[in-house]
C-alpha cells in the first residue's frame, strides 16, 4: 500500500455539488486516503450533507466551524492531516477515478511535488476548455522532473499556470508554510514558498481534475479588498525572493510588476485615486523597466498620471451599462 493522501475539501454553500465532489474522491482506485471536509459556516444545508457523507465512509472526517474564509479553512485542514501527501479539492469540483493512482505509481521520489493537468467544465460536466500544460506552456508532453528553480522560472514567465488543486504535495513542505488568514488569492501567497523548500516537481500529463466554471462573472463581483490582497501577497514576497539567484529575481520582478499593474487598472475602476493608489503607482513606476512591451502604453499613461482616470471612467460606464440591462 502506498503513502496515505489527505484530501482537504473546504465547503461553503456548495450543497448542490458536494456529494459529486466527495464521491469522486471516495471512489478513487487508490484507496489509502483520508478526506477532511471542513464546513466553513455554510447556511444552505451543506453541513448536513457533510455529516451524511461522513457516515458513508470511515475515511471521512468532518469539521464544522464559523465562517473564517478559505485560507484559514485550508490551514485547519493541514493541521489535522495525517497523510504523507496533501491534496486540495474545491467542493464544487470533481476528480477522475484514477487520478491518485496515476500520480503515485512510478513516482520517482516521495519528496517531489506532483503536478497534473485539468479540464474546465460547466456545472453539468460539459467541457468548456481543455488546456494542456505540455502544449500550451512549453512543457514536454511526458512525465518529467523539474527543479524548483525551473518551476519558478516557468511560472513567473507565465509558461506554467499552477493551482494548488492541480498538485499533490508532501505534507512536510507545509511545516513552516501557512495560508494568510483572511486573504484571497491565497494560492499565490503559498506556492512559491512550497517550491522553494521542495526538491522539485514531476509533471504528469494526466487530466485528472475537473474544474467547474460557474456562469457568474468574476469581473462584476470583484471587491477592492480582493485586489489589495493580491498586491499585499506580491509585496511581502520580496523578503523571500531575496535569497534566490539573480536570474530568478529578475523573473519575479517582471511577474510582480505585471500583476501590480493589472491590480492598479482593476482598482482604478473600483475606487478613486486614494493615498494607497498613489503609493501603488509609485511602486510600479519604481521598477517600470521590468514591464513588458505589451504594457508600454499603460506604463506611459501611468507616468502621466492618466491611467487611473481612464479606468475610473471605464468603470463608471460599465456600471451604467449594467444598470441599463
Amino acid at each position: 500500500m502506498g503513502k496515505k493522501i489527505t484530501v482537504i475539501v473546504p465547503v461553503y454553500n456548495t450543497k448542490k455539488f458536494l456529494t459529486r465532489c466527495v464521491n469522486s474522491i471516495l471512489k478513487q482506485s487508490y484507496e489509502n486516503l483520508e478526506v477532511i471536509i471542513i464546513d466553513d459556516g455554510s447556511t444552505d444545508g451543506s453541513a448536513q450533507v457533510c455529516d451524511e457523507l461522513s457516515k458513508s465512509d470511515k475515511r471521512v472526517r468532518v469539521i464544522h466551524q464559523k465562517n473564517k474564509g478559505i485560507a484559514t479553512t485550508r490551514n485547519i485542514g493541514i493541521e489535522n492531516a495525517t497523510g504523507y501527501y496533501i491534496s486540495f479539492v474545491d467542493s464544487d469540483d470533481y476528480l477522475e477515478k484514477d487520478l491518485y493512482k496515476n500520480l503515485i505509481e512510478n513516482n520517482e521520489s516521495e519528496s517531489n511535488i506532483l503536478i497534473f493537468d485539468y479540464e474546465i467544465c460547466d456545472v453539468n460536466g460539459k467541457l468548456v476548455h481543455n488546456p494542456l500544460l505540455a502544449n500550451e506552456n512549453n512543457l514536454e508532453k511526458r512525465r518529467q522532473f523539474y527543479s524548483n528553480e525551473k518551476l519558478l522560472h516557468l511560472i513567473w514567465n507565465e509558461k506554467l499556470f499552477c493551482y494548488l488543486w492541480s498538485m499533490l504535495i508532501p505534507k512536510k513542505l507545509f511545516e513552516n508554510v501557512r495560508f494568510p488568514d483572511g486573504r484571497l488569492y491565497e494560492d499565490e501567497a503559498v506556492f512559491y514558498k512550497i517550491f522553494m523548500v521542495s526538491d522539485g516537481a514531476e509533471y504528469i500529463p494526466y487530466k485528472g481534475y475537473h474544474y467547474v466554471q460557474h456562469n457568474s462573472s468574476i469581473t462584476k463581483t470583484l471587491r477592492n479588498k480582493d485586489m489589495w490582497d493580491r498586491v499585499e501577497t506580491y509585496q511581502e514576497a520580496e523578503d523571500y525572493i531575496a535569497q534566490l539567484p539573480d536570474e530568478l529575481k529578475v523573473d519575479f520582478k517582471k511577474h510582480k510588476e505585471s500583476i501590480l499593474l493589472m491590480c492598479y487598472c482593476t482598482l482604478a475602476k473600483l475606487e478613486k485615486n486614494s493615498k494607497k493608489m498613489k503609493k501603488l503607482r509609485q511602486e510600479i513606476l519604481k521598477d517600470k523597466d521590468y514591464l513588458t512591451s505589451d504594457e508600454k502604453v499603460k506604463r506611459i499613461l501611468l507616468e502621466l498620471n492618466f491611467l487611473h482616470i481612464i479606468f475610473n471612467l471605464k468603470g463608471k460606464m460599465e456600471k451604467k451599462d449594467d444598470y441599463m440591462y
